[in-house]
């Protein structure tokens, strides 16, 4: 997929991180990028931007970002509910990457994370 035409989801509580997450996605030629500071309200524009990739950061409030792809895999239009994603988080516990695998996320970024792995995970992702 040409990065021009991708739309990224970006889903952080921490105004810094969402700040640093989507400047780096538009320097790296994303054209639609979209931040949202909790699962909730992420949830409540999926439809209306319909992301090519979701990357969240896990533990936010009032729904984090388990919650947040619990609720994606059970919207009733199969094509949101298969939105990929990709976890934004320091925590890489056993735990998480079996919630995770459950869930069908399809990776991890570590936070802060740089451009170039940023590059990686969306040329693994969109292929």
């Amino acid at each position: 997929m040409d990065l021009k035409q991708a739309c990224v989801m970006v889903v952080d509580d921490q105004a810094s991180m969402r700040i640093l997450i989507a400047g780096n996605l538009r320097r790296l030629g994303v054209g639609h990028v979209h931040a949202f500071a909790d699962g909730a309200s992420a949830l409540q524009a999926v439809a209306s931007t319909r992301p090519d990739v979701i990357l969240t950061d896990v533990q936010m409030q009032p729904m984090d970002g388990v919650h947040l792809v619990r609720a994606l895999r059970t919207l009733p239009d199969l094509q949101l509910a298969a939105t990929r994603v990709v976890f934004v988080s320091g925590d890489n516990s056993d735990t998480l990457r079996q919630q995770a695998d459950a869930l069908d996320v399809l990776g991890f970024v570590d936070k802060p994370p740089s451009p170039a792995a940023l590059a990686d995970m969306l040329t693994r992702v969109l292929g």
